[in-house]
């Protein structure tokens, strides 16, 4: 009885401290918000919510990761063991005695105990200081979290005097911007954390590639541009975390906002290892294997080249990152000029000859926009 009762203490002390902390970090959102004057209607309601949406329950968080620590406590284990007993073969030779080889079973089993331990008692000491920090409990509400945690930076920022106090407040912006991108990115990964969603999770992704792609570019703005990137960081943070918490997770900015970013971040480092790594791995084995077959001439350059291609094509449509490795694919079938460039070459070649009077067979002059138009366009699209 009196266990129960301490359990049940722990449990409501947990539940008061996760709920008092959530109440201050939102606080704290809200009073960045007025101060950046920031006129994107949130829904307090609904993030308030998100941090309570399940009750702090750090035993069964804490069991999540049971199988994960069984897993790598068989591989401590298994190594350890396998490890030993071939130092005590070329010790003793084929046979081992009984006594040493009982002591390398207590051994590998007390190892593989303590490696269960470490990572059931790490996993259970990382969910309990996220719920006494008042984070959401869910790993993919975590976006809310991270939106939260970028305004008030964007607020200090707004505010620090010249010098070593602004580069600091610059240093805390960029790393909770870059935070909320990865959280992002893991949401969208994971469908929201959705466990029964069986739609397309591709889209998904793409759909949080194109939104983290809009924070690079305010993110880039900021060295430009300061205090309008931040009103509109403050802006987007509002934006992404009232939707996530809504669980609109295929709608993290409007439409009108995802076309002001560069699309998916296609020129990424990370986007070229996860999907020109394999490929390389898998052409450089097609190439031991054509060497050790015999393969000469021709056969040692196209052969391998084919099965990269292949397979960096297979590899992206798999990962969902097909649509981002179009732009190297262009780059190359440009000759090095991107079709960007092209365009913008062949464009003003066009402009050039309309104004001396040459224009192009087959194209059609230039006619100027009506003013009713023009207007539309500068003061951007309609809601």
């Amino acid at each position: 009885m009196a266990r129960a009762w301490t359990a049940s203490a722990y449990r409501a002390w947990l539940s008061a401290r996760h709920r008092e902390a959530a109440a201050a970090r939102i606080a704290e959102a809200r009073e960045a918000v007025q101060q950046l004057a920031v006129s994107e209607p949130v829904d307090w309601a609904d993030i308030q919510a998100v941090h309570e949406r399940d009750a702090p329950r750090l035993l069964r968080a804490a069991l999540s990761y049971t199988w994960q620590a069984v897993g790598l406590a068989i591989s401590a284990f298994v190594l350890y063991r396998a490890g030993t007993l071939y130092s005590l073969k070329g010790k003793h030779g084929p046979v081992i005695p009984r006594a040493e080889e009982h002591a390398v079973l207590t051994g590998a089993a007390v190892i593989a105990g303590i490696v269960f331990l470490a990572i059931w008692l790490a996993s259970w000491l990382i969910k309990h200081d996220k719920v006494t920090r008042g984070r959401p409990p869910r790993q993919a509400d975590e976006v809310v979290s991270a939106a939260l945690d970028l305004l008030p930076r964007l607020a200090s920022l707004s505010t620090s005097g010249a010098g070593r106090a602004r580069h600091e407040a610059m240093e805390k912006v960029l790393d909770a911007v870059s935070a909320l991108k990865t959280r992002i990115r893991y949401s969208s990964g994971k469908s929201g954390g959705l466990r029964h969603y069986y739609g397309s999770q591709i889209k998904l992704m793409r759909h949080g590639r194109r939104v983290n792609a809009v924070l690079t570019v305010q993110t880039t703005r900021l060295i430009e541009s300061r205090d309008e990137a931040i009103r509109e960081l403050a802006r987007l943070a509002v934006q992404i975390a009232s939707a996530q918490a809504r669980c609109d997770y295929g709608a993290l900015l409007p439409e009108r906002d995802l076309a002001r970013g560069v699309g998916p971040d296609a020129l990424e480092g990370r986007v070229a290892i996860r999907v020109f790594g394999p490929a390389t791995g898998v052409a450089a084995v097609v190439l031991v294997l054509t060497l050790v077959l015999g393969g000469t001439g021709s056969t040692l350059l196209f052969v391998p080249i084919l099965v990269f291609v292949v397979s960096a094509v297979i590899t992206a449509t798999m990962t969902g990152n097909l649509d981002r490795i179009r732009p190297f694919m262009a780059f190359i079938r440009d000759n090095g000029v991107g079709a960007e460039a092209l365009t913008d070459d062949l464009g003003a070649a066009g402009a050039a000859d309309r104004d001396n009077g040459n224009a192009h067979p087959g194209t059609r002059p230039h006619v100027p926009a009506p003013r009713a138009a023009a207007g539309q366009n500068a003061s951007g699209p309609s809601a």
